[in-house]
């Protein structure tokens, strides 16, 4: 699922407000992962010296795994940009912690090299992997289940015309009556996907968590670049042209 929250300054400032609410500093529960905490009633959510030091150790294997995947995004794409994102990398920082560094300092988010998606991967579901949506096979069960996950975003309501216009085109690839395109592929393999990822994080279907509920934005953030991440695109890889939002 993509939502283009970029958007959000043409919209009538009532819907502006009412999407961005959660970012105000005031309310406890603004942010996706604060709701994620209140559903499942763990309280108060104020890390101990235990959870400190674990955000540490996280973060030192995330610097790793993230740097590896940097490198070798790189290297796939020429030895000049290896070393032009070197560069970037060092001039930047991803915002990882070492061995020693204060607790209040901790950062454990990263830029998705494919994406170029800022997003948390400790909070997205799952480690990131290496998948090719080219070896999927697209079927009827799965365009249900793509299409059941896309439904979760809309309150009740249609689809947008972007999402129904790429069922449309599955439906028919699973049917026999045209063949899959780049596009296609990576728009099913995304959806499923990302539908697996919220499930691992205790909002799967069965949670009645409505996914497109402003509050959830930074979880759908998250799920939805790690779910990029796994294929190695970008939300420019997902509509077909002519169908993008």
């Amino acid at each position: 699922m993509r939502i283009d929250w970029a958007d959000l300054a043409d919209e009538p400032e009532d819907a502006h407000t009412a999407r961005r609410a959660q970012s105000a500093p005031d309310d406890p529960d603004a942010t996706g992962k604060d709701q994620g905490k209140n559903l499942s009633g763990s309280g108060d959510s104020s890390p101990g010296p235990a959870d400190s030091a674990l955000r540490v150790e996280r973060a030192a294997a995330y610097r790793a795994t993230v740097d590896a995947a940097y490198r070798q995004y790189a290297t796939d794409h020429g030895d000049a940009r290896v070393e032009q994102l070197e560069r970037e990398h060092d001039a930047n920082g991803i915002g990882y912690a070492t061995i020693g560094t204060a607790a209040a300092d901790v950062q454990t988010g990263a830029r998705g090299p494919a994406s170029g998606r800022d997003f948390d991967p400790e909070s997205s579901g799952g480690p990131i992997r290496q998948l090719d949506a080219r070896k999927a096979s697209i079927t009827d069960e799965g365009v249900r289940e793509a299409a059941a996950h896309l439904q979760r975003f809309t309150g009740g309501g249609p689809l947008e015309a972007p999402e129904k216009g790429m069922l449309d085109r599955l439906t028919s690839i699973a049917a026999g009556e045209m063949k899959p395109t780049s596009y296609d592929l990576n728009f099913y393999t995304h959806e499923l996907d990302e539908a697996g990822r919220y499930a691992e994080l205790g909002f799967g279907p069965e949670s009645g968590v409505d996914l497109g509920d402003p509050k959830m934005f930074d979880v759908w953030n998250d799920v939805h670049t790690a779910a990029l991440e796994d294929y190695g695109i970008s939300d420019a890889n997902l509509f077909y042209p002519g169908l993008a939002p």
